[in-house]
């Protein structure tokens, strides 16, 4: 059996402020710092194999106060999606200042690529090839720390064979989703845990 330990970084001010964050490389809030220090203890005895991480700062700073003295391996396809123009802006202030560009976007979420940015489409390939990787050539527990747009694409992908379906995930910040495999069948442990 394999168990992946998805872990999506503590908080950000962005977060907070509800900004379409991406590839906007933000520290974590003290709150967020507080949400990782109580996930640290919750997983002390869990027996983990290896430890990725997205390394933008969030969650290079979640996986570092979790596993003080473990070796973290940096994993750029594991980055959240890059949201171009939209990025450091709320749903409002996209629709205020972009609303041509927000009405493709909501038309066909998968496949518009954000000008500056990439599709859902695009960010899903590289999120899966990397994922792929590393279920076909490790056992184990691997704990992988990232961002909600990877954790839910990795869960529709598998959960239900289909990207399409990444939006029925809601994965709340410096929480676990347990997906084990079993003989390469996918399944939901826990979410959110």
């Amino acid at each position: 059996m394999k168990e992946f330990i998805l872990i999506r970084h503590g908080e950000t001010d962005y977060n907070s402020q509800m900004k379409f964050m991406g590839m906007t490389d933000a520290p974590l809030n003290i709150k967020g710092k507080k949400e990782a220090l109580l996930l640290k203890e919750k997983l002390k005895d869990d027996g983990i194999n290896r430890i990725i991480s997205s390394p933008l700062q969030r969650c290079t700073e979640t996986a570092s106060l979790i596993f003080p003295d473990s070796e973290i391996i940096m994993e750029k396809s594991f980055v959240e999606m890059n949201f171009g123009i939209f990025e450091c802006l709320t749903y409002d202030e996209i629709n205020e200042k972009y609303p041509e560009k927000m009405e493709s976007w909501n038309l066909d979420r998968m496949n518009y690529k954000i000008p500056e940015g990439e599709s859902i489409a695009e960010m899903s390939e590289r999120v899966l090839k990397c994922f792929d990787k590393i279920l076909n050539n490790y056992d184990g527990r691997t704990v992988i720390v990232t961002h909600s747009g990877t954790i839910r694409i990795i869960l529709a992908h598998y959960l239900i064979n289909s990207i399409h379906e990444t939006w029925r995930f809601s994965v709340d910040h410096c929480r676990v989703t347990r997906l084990n495999f079993s003989d390469g069948y996918g399944y939901l442990k826990s979410l959110n845990e």
